[in-house]
Parts: structure tokens; sequence; C-alpha cells
């Protein structure tokens, strides 16, 4: 499956994207929870794989995605 409402691009600086940390855990954005793993491997609600930066903001949702992700199903 395809969360097209996932696939954006960051307005952030560009400084903020080098610098933004990511933690292990659970994390929403859209709607969406996102269990993050070996960062930056995302896994979707699907079980697929997305191997992507995102960004999380500090209320813990994450706030940008930037590029595209690639989804790996039912690895």
């Amino acid at each position: 499956m395809f969360y097209p409402e996932v696939v954006k691009n960051s307005n952030m600086p560009a400084d903020l994207k080098n610098n933004c940390p990511l933690q292990p855990g659970n994390y929403t954005w859209n709607g969406v929870v996102f269990s993050l793993e070996n960062v930056p491997r995302i896994i979707l609600p699907t079980g697929e794989f997305a191997n992507e930066m995102i960004f999380i903001k500090p209320d813990n949702e994450v706030f940008a995605v930037y590029r595209t992700f690639a989804y790996i199903n039912n690895i």
C-alpha cells in the first residue's frame, strides 16, 4: 500500500534537516503511526518498510518527510 500523504518535501532549513535527532519509538503523522526501529528504517502499519529519513517535532509528531519512500513488502 502506498501512502501519498506521507511523501512530502520538507520546508525545513538544511541545518535543521541535518541536525534533527531521531529516536526509536512510535510516532504519529497525519493519523499514521510509525514504528521507528533502526533509524531511518520505518515500519509502516501494513508491515512495509520505508527506508527514508523522517523528522520528529518536540511533541513526538513527525514534522516532515523528504525524498520518496521506497516500500519493500513483507520482509
